[in-house]
């Protein structure tokens, strides 16, 4: 039986044949051997080379002792004595590196994480990040310092392929792969060579079998988009379009099953053999079909050399050195048992049965001396060429390779402009905010200030001031946006796609229309409502002066991005800063009573933007009525004269009856601005330079910073020395005690005629235009349902292990989403039954443990509380601590993670955190301690190493083997992992079944089924079913059986990605109708009919453990995790405490005795009230949206609630909130000179809490509410206006409009305000109305004689004996919206599975 399949489509043979042409046409590109003499030692910290825990408390410390420590270290210089305890220590990354790789050849790296590998291939592709070699790299006999000088450059023709794939999610594959292509490569004049040109990105995206996702945008986390497999093969193709002709390739297979992964190898073979470029590719579990597409293997330990030769000769050394290679049909692969002999040579001399001798070499250092004196190393070193140049002998090598760009800087500006416009304008949440922002704040700030009277000027410069303030706060957007973008933007730098000119240049680009739009729509709206001057001219040049704000604000938030080495950190820096710009703008405090630091006005933006908005306001002609320079004199003169006492001011003021000047002029000088309008264009003017040094900045940052996410893992030294101890280890093949100790009850799961269907757009964006541009946009908003699984029908039993397996896009995590209960989104219909019984969700959780393919951790906890937590929250109270506690251990040391217990896990990519292999075995560890009866595996070996692999799947057979119900996906698993498994579903891409039942002996069952409808195509001898059965279903051969052994033939292997893909809905209605769909199909109903005869397994509760219990395990870990946040915690501190300096600095000793004082008091408080919560709201977004999917993550177990989960996160902020206000409050209260008294100092500090609170839980709950951390920061910087607009200093209570005075009563800024002014001005031993503290206050045409505190309670609206009501209120409406925050995260639904 032979079942239709798809059209032919040869893949790899179409590539090759553009290989062919390209050279052809172009000529020989340049041959580089890469040769290697070097050693790479890094200096680390102490603490960092231990990975030892740093915590806030330890870094004050360091810092409070920093100059007393220098100062020690000067006088032991002076006197000679050198520190015996040295602060840093070295970590030997690599060893005595000395090798050579050829052109027209592809090497294997292999080595254990840890050991040297990324740091080797960044090093030779000159992106090491920093890290220095002793010794020296040579392209073709030249180091890269003498190609530059040749004008050769190493950038283009070298190309490092990171283990992250770093892309923007609003692009499509085919514009992702495309941009890369056109900013990488020269293009000819020749039409031939352009049709090439052009047709590349196709070739290779076919090679890649990405043609089915060309059109669909590469998305996020949050993003729907490709697939990791799919994502993993963009970064690949973006690396073979750029022309390089060395190849440094890091773990390019995890997450690619064996069949897409020989594919992929089998492609940059034959590119190494027609373009003669040099290859060095580490892989992490290479099937033994793969491996023999290599030339070369490369091993380290220990980052030395242990081997590099020839594949064909590396068993053959091994068992000269005493070493023993697996046999052919054991069942282990050459590269697990390398493997295993890189980790631990001794461990590999046992398991073989060979008694360990000291001529057998175990030590890296005694491993290496032996390659070294081998026949092959001395045989390799004779083969190195004497080459001393890299010979550029085509017109189109020497542009491809140039120091120069490989087009012209007009066409990289134009094609990095063309990208940014694209995913500028795909963010439609990104857009709709800042428009609607613009909207909303102009029609509040209109109808606040609405028709001012011209006699209203000091009203008017407020609302000017809250203009420039709304334009600074509506960029925070920005600055997410542009931290995101900023790692794409680093790895094309590095590789010389573009000129930093031009990502900065477009990025300016792409704003100016958003920010032309956005001020326009503010201008538009704003200014005919609040009765400011209508004549055109000076509407444009506010709308040009707001416009230049709202560029050179924009320039600075990305130069933050640029900086700024995590989100936290970015979100911490801008809030201070426009604090600083506000409190100079000379609103505040008048440049005269600035001081010293009235320089500070001069380089304030906001101060020029004022002065520019003032005088274009105040100085036109609706301000040209004469008033008094002082009116309390000139009253005087009028009540003096008779003559004068029926004449207006204005008449008297043109009889020069006394000094007058224009109502601008008199406005104007309130705040001390010139009427000079020569300084008119300042504002406009220095805009324009601040952008320009945000732009220089930025050129800098680009040109020096390169903040790298860190994938790598720290090296673990070998544990078993002693025999008897790894004789332990490898005969330990039963569980241990704890296991078996703990009770479940076995489940059996089955599933029947099981759909799943999501809604996707109809159309997903392309990179060609539409003629019909209406006709294209209408298409995209339509949306049709897709349909991921189509009824499949199969079970799993206790004891045994299945398999669900087949090509990227065949469903896997899909199907085990939907089973385990996972998916929040789509349609699900079908059954799914355990132990014959529907459960509801919450039963289901409790009997299930689900190990994600992502793997999600809080990263302040070490691997053993991870453990801990888990085995807490999961096993049931009736199992006691000292269970619990040998449980974990006993599961750090089977999965060996017991080496890294004590290290905190950290975050995917950070400096001293877990590397993906460990991160990946960590997952399965806190899984395995909930003691499940039903296992789910997501891809569980992706990432790992193949002992690691290896070790991971043992430890999951033996819970198996315990009674357990074992369900995993898995991805290129070796012959030794795959025939771990009892049985198997597979599936065909689209979710069709095509096989269910028993693997057999050796996959026998399953080959048996396969072959009976394949075409009489059988497994050729020793290959693995794993990969065979993928060959079968996509109609590729990876077996290498069609290879010819004459070095003519090498490459031609066009057969291995022919791609006969077979119709997934006929092998689906063939297994149906075969026995073994028969046989499942009765299988499913005498399973479910006996589990129906017994009670179903119930709980009293939907969680394992008590309220108490979740709340104590809450407050536990947050606790340790705050602590140990340095950068959220020091951060805000830090610059709080430094900002709250300044403000005591500026208002040192304010004198009260006067109005100007009184109100400059009132704006102190006001300032330093506000801006502490302004900056804990915008830290705290970004960390809770952080710990959202590790939250959903524990929650879809059900581990806890949402209840003490959201408690736990307030109460934890508590102790850091206090002691914010504190050390930034008390500095401040005293410099200024406040109330002088123990209670008045306390009641301020609370408040400063209370308002802090209340904004931190404003930004917790809008981190649970908004889908990304671009909708928080935006709805944060909606607020932020409108608290300081209805907070009670820029606009009293008495002075708002009565339709908004409920925005006033829901403010809690004034509620601090109503609490700590008043006391500032208390009447302290003084009797009122006789000796209490006076102002003369201005009305107008008199001066009155006020008691201090009457003025500012009548001002203000507040009262002195009201402030601790105003208090509750305060702490009420913190209460609330920490109630917010609970029911927010209760019920949002923003993490999409």
């Amino acid at each position: 039986m032979t079942l239709p399949s798809g059209a032919p489509v040869d893949r790899l043979g179409a590539f090759v044949d553009a290989l062919e042409a390209e050279t052809k046409c172009r000529g020989a590109l340049p041959e580089v051997e890469v040769a290697c003499d070097f050693s790479c030692t890094l200096q680390l910290a102490a603490d960092k080379a231990s990975k030892k825990i740093v915590t806030v408390p330890e870094v004050f410390a360091r810092a409070f002792t920093a100059p007393f420590q220098a100062g020690m270290s000067a006088v032991q210089s002076v006197r000679g004595v050198r520190d015996a305890q040295s602060n840093t220590s070295e970590l030997k990354i690599l060893q005595h590196i000395d090798g050579c790789f050829r052109p027209g050849t592809l090497t294997l790296l292999l080595a254990p994480p840890g050991h040297g590998k990324s740091t080797l291939l960044k090093s030779i592709a000159g992106v090491g990040g920093g890290v220095k070699i002793d010794g020296k790299i040579t392209y073709s006999g030249l180091t890269a310092s003498e190609l530059k000088a040749n004008g050769t450059s190493i950038n283009r023709l070298c190309e490092y392929v990171t283990q992250v794939d770093e892309h923007l999610p609003f692009l499509t594959v085919h514009e992702t792969v495309q941009f890369s292509h056109q900013n990488a490569c020269v293009v000819s004049d020749d039409a031939t060579a352009r049709a090439l040109y052009d047709d590349k990105v196709n070739k290779v995206i076919e090679l890649l079998n990405l043609e089915g996702c060309k059109d669909t945008i590469i998305g996020n986390d949050l993003i729907r988009g490709v697939s990791g497999g799919e994502k993993k093969r963009v970064t690949i193709a973006e690396a073979l379009v750029k022309n390089s002709q060395v190849l440094c390739m890091d773990e390019i297979s995890t997450g690619l099953d064996a069949a897409v992964t020989y594919n992929i190898i089998a492609g940059l073979k034959e590119w190494a053999t027609r373009s003669r470029g040099t290859g060095i590719i580490a892989l992490l579990q290479p099937t033994p079909e793969v491996v023999s597409l290599f030339d070369e293997v490369l091993l380290l330990k220990d980052g030395a050399p242990v081997y590099h030769g020839p594949v064909s000769d590396v068993e053959t050394h091994f068992k000269q050195l005493g070493f023993s290679p697996p046999a052919a049909n054991s069942g282990l692969d050459l590269a697990d048992w390398l493997l295993s002999v890189l980790v631990s040579p001794r461990e590999a001399l046992m398991h073989a049965g060979t008694k360990i001798t000291a001529k057998i070499p175990t030590s890296a250092h005694e491993l290496m001396r032996a390659w070294k004196s081998s026949a092959v190393y001395s045989s390799n070193v004779q083969k190195r060429s004497k080459s001393s140049d890299i010979e550029l002998k085509t017109d189109f090598a020497k542009k491809q390779y140039s120091l120069e760009y490989a087009r012209s800087f007009g066409t990289h500006l134009r094609s990095v402009f063309k990208r940014q416009a694209q995913v500028t304008l795909r963010n439609k949440l990104f857009l709709q905010t800042r428009i609607f922002g613009a909207c909303v704040t102009s029609l509040i700030l209109g109808s606040v200030w609405f028709d001012l009277a011209p006699e209203r000027g000091f009203e008017k410069l407020g609302m000017l001031l809250f203009c420039v303030l709304h334009i600074s706060f509506s960029n925070f957007s920005e600055l997410t946006f542009s931290v995101e973008q900023k790692f794409v933007a680093f790895k094309h730098l590095d590789s010389k796609l573009y000129p930093e000119v031009s990502y900065l240049a477009s990025w300016a680009l792409v704003h100016l229309p958003v920010a032309i739009i956005e001020t326009l729509i503010f201008s538009c709206v704003l200014y005919p409502m609040v009765g400011l001057n209508l004549g055109f001219k000076y509407w444009a040049f506010f709308y040009f002066q707001l416009l230049l704000a709202n560029i050179a604000m924009a320039s600075m938030f990305r130069v933050v991005a640029l900086l700024s080495p995590t989100m936290e950190v970015a979100q911490t820096y801008p809030g201070p800063f426009i604090a600083v710009m506000i409190l100079f703008a000379g609103f505040l405090i008048s440049p005269e009573k600035m001081g010293g630091l009235k320089f500070m006005y001069w380089v304030s933006i906001f101060a020029y933007c004022l002065r520019s908005l003032c005088q274009n306001e105040f100085l036109s002609g609706t301000y040209a009525t004469l008033v008094p320079d002082d009116t309390v004199a000139a009253q005087a003169i009028i009540d003096a004269n008779a003559a004068y006492a029926n004449l207006s001011y204005g008449e008297l003021c043109t009889q020069n009856a006394f000094p007058c000047s224009t109502m601008g002029d008199a406005i104007l000088e309130t705040i001390g601005i010139s009427g000079d309008l020569k300084y008119k264009w300042g504002g406009p003017g220095f805009c324009l330079g601040f952008f320009a040094f945000n732009f220089a900045l930025g050129l800098y940052a680009l040109y020096t910073v390169r903040i790298q996410r860190n994938i790598g893992s720290s090296r673990v030294v070998d544990k078993h020395e002693d025999a008897d101890e790894i004789e332990e280890v490898i005969h330990m093949t039963d569980v241990q005690a704890v296991q078996k100790a703990l009770e479940f009850t076995p489940m059996a799961i089955s599933w029947k005629k099981l759909c799943y269907t999501v809604e996707i757009s109809n159309a997903t964006p392309t990179s060609t235009t539409t003629a019909d541009s209406k006709t294209a946009t209408d298409v995209k908003k339509a949306t049709v349902l897709k349909q991921l699984l189509h009824d499949i029908s199969s079970a799993a039993h206790p004891g045994r292990m299945l398999a669900l397996m087949g090509s990227s896009g065949a469903g896997k995590t899909t199907l085990l989403d939907v089973i385990a209960g996972r998916k929040n989104t789509g349609i699900t219909t079908g059954e799914i039954k355990l132990n014959g019984h529907e459960v509801k969700k919450e039963t289901f959780a409790r009997l299930t443990a689900y190990c994600e393919q992502m793997d999600l951790h809080n990263e302040f906890v070490t691997v053993r509380e991870a453990l801990q937590f888990s085995a807490k929250l999961r096993l049931d109270s009736s199992i006691s601590d000292d269970t619990r506690a040998h449980f974990v251990d006993e599961a750090l040391t089977i999965l060996e993670l017991d080496s890294i217990a004590d290290r905190m896990i950290g975050t995917s990519g950070s400096e001293g955190g877990l590397a993906p292999g460990q991160r990946k075995v960590l997952t399965v560890a806190v899984e395995l301690v909930s003691n499940a009866p039903v296992f789910f595996l997501d891809e569980p070996t992706s990432g790992l190493d193949a002992r690691s692999a290896l070790i991971v799947m043992k430890e999951v057979k033996k819970v198996a083997a315990l009674g357990r119900t074992v369900i995993s996906t898995i991805h290129q698993p070796s012959m030794e992992i795959f025939l771990l498994f009892d049985d198997m579903l597979l599936l065909q891409r689209g979710g069709y079944q095509v096989y269910f039942g028993e693997l057999g002996p050796g996959g026998s069952t399953m080959v048996n089924y396969l072959q009976s409808f394949s075409g009489g195509r059988t497994i050729p001898a020793g290959m693995n079913p794993a990969s065979w059965m993928l060959d079968v279903l996509g109609g590729s051969d990876s077996s290498g059986m069609n290879r010819s052994a004459s070095a003519a033939q090498l490459g031609k292997m066009k057969r291995s990605a022919s791609g006969v893909q077979l119709d997934g809905l006929q092998l689906q209605k063939t297994f149906s109708a075969s026995k073994q769909g028969q046989a499942t199909e009765e299988m499913i109903e005498e399973m479910n009919q006996r589990g129906e005869r017994q009670p179903m397994f119930a709980f009293d509760s939907p969680y394992a453990r008590s309220f108490k219990t979740q709340m104590s395990a809450m407050l536990t870990r947050s606790n340790k995790a705050q602590l140990r946040d340095v950068g959220y915690n020091c951060g805000r501190i830090g610059i709080l405490t430094i900002l709250y300096i300044l403000f005591g600095v500026i208002y040192l000793d304010l004198d009260t005795s006067d109005e100007a004082g009184v109100q400059s008091m009132v704006a102190c408080v006001f300032m330093t009230t506000i801006f502490t919560g302004i900056i804990c709201m915008n830290t705290v977004m970004p960390v809770r949206i952080r710990e959202r999917a590790v939250a959903f993550r524990e929650r879809s177990s059900f581990m806890y609630s949402a209840v003490p989960y959201s408690i736990s996160q307030a109460i934890i902020e508590v102790p850091w909130i206090a002691l914010i206000s504190i050390v930034t409050v008390v500095p401040m209260y005293f410099l200024v000179g406040m109330a002088p008294t123990s209670e008045r100092l306390f009641f301020h500090v609370m408040v400063s809490f209370l308002v802090s609170f209340t904004f931190l839980s404003v930004g917790q709950a809008a981190a649970c509410i908004a889908a990304t951390i671009e909708t928080a920061q935006a709805v944060a910087s909606a607020l932020i206006p409108i608290f300081f607009l209805f907070g009670g200093l820029y606009l009293p209570l008495p002075q708002i409009p009565v339709y908004w005075r409920w925005a006033y009563y829901i403010n809690p800024v004034a509620y601090a305000i109503q609490s700590v002014v008043a006391p500032q001005f208390e009447r302290r031993g003084c009797t009122y109305g006789s000796d209490c503290p006076t102002i003369e206050v201005f009305r107008g045409t008199y001066t009155e004689t006020m008691d201090t505190l009457d003025y500012v309670e009548t001002k203000y609206n507040i009262a002195f004996s009201k402030r601790w009501i105003s208090a509750l209120y305060l702490g009420l409406f913190a209460v609330g919206v920490q109630l917010i925050h609970n029911v927010a995260f209760k019920t949002s639904n923003v993490v999409k599975r």
